[in-house]
């Protein structure tokens, strides 16, 4: 029986950070804006740049921290600026880790919190931003 637990042990330890090569630690994200000037960046609540200026396109943003959102802005010259909170997620590569690790043994854990930290076992929505920006001088207050 410890032959066993030594291989599952290995075995975990070579799924390490299964997320990360699953689906990496970027997330692609589809940018539909009006003016054709537009653009968007993304911010942590705090106020730090992470991606962007970006215009339309498909872009990557860096997957976020667990319960860290997003400040998405677009903006673009005469325009009124719009403004989006994201939501975070377990990705569903990072459920099966977190279950994985939680019905094998505490070293089970390793791979998921590996990609806890890297932010590969979360997604945020929207996953895309479509939006057509209003003149300027029609602003709300």
């Amino acid at each position: 029986m410890p032959k066993a637990r030594v291989l599952l042990a290995v075995g975990l330890l070579v799924l390490a950070g299964c997320a990360r090569m699953i689906h990496g630690t970027t997330q692609k994200t589809t940018i539909a804006l009006s003016p054709d000037a537009a653009q968007v960046s993304f911010y942590k609540v705090g106020g730090q740049r992470i991606a962007g200026p970006f215009s339309p396109g498909e872009v990557e943003v860096p997957r976020p921290s667990p319960r860290q959102s997003y400040l998405v802005v677009a903006t673009a010259e005469g325009a009124c600026p719009q403004y989006w909170l994201t939501s975070t997620s377990l990705s569903p590569t990072g459920m099966v880790e977190a279950v994985l690790g939680a019905v094998t043994s505490p070293i089970g854990v390793i791979p998921f919190l590996i990609d806890a930290k890297s932010g590969a076992a979360f997604s945020f929505e929207p996953n895309s931003v479509t939006t057509t920006l209003a003149p300027e001088g029609s602003c709300h207050e």
